[in-house]
């Protein structure tokens, strides 16, 4: 009986977390423009460009960007046969900007299981 209120519970408080983390609100153009421009700025070789670290970021801010936003981003896609793995770059400045991105989202999200 007890694992099951436990399940129960867990389930509750899971699917909370989850509609508090998707109901966060979209990064405004502006707020996309400012992650580009540093991470752009803090290239270290003019390959990052292509590099999956930035690429990374990228995706994760067009998936967190208003309609306008994801205009932005728009400039930044390549094909797929130009973009290349981790230069490895250390330190790697997109790459850390990326984690310093998902570092914040996931501050600014309160989740409690």
């Amino acid at each position: 009986m007890c694992a099951i209120v436990f399940r129960q519970l867990w389930a509750k408080q899971t699917m909370q977390a989850i509609l508090s983390f998707t109901n966060m609100p979209k990064l405004t153009s502006t707020q996309v423009k400012v992650h580009l421009d540093e991470a752009v700025a803090s290239f270290p070789h003019g390959a990052c460009l292509t590099c999956e670290c930035f690429l990374g970021l990228t995706a994760q801010l067009s998936v967190d960007a208003d309609g306008e936003g994801k205009l932005l981003l728009g400039d930044y896609k390549v094909e797929r046969g130009v973009m290349h793995s981790c230069l490895g770059c250390d330190p790697c400045p997109p790459g850390n900007q990326y984690t310093d991105y998902m570092r914040e989202k996931r501050a600014s999200t309160l989740i409690q299981l």
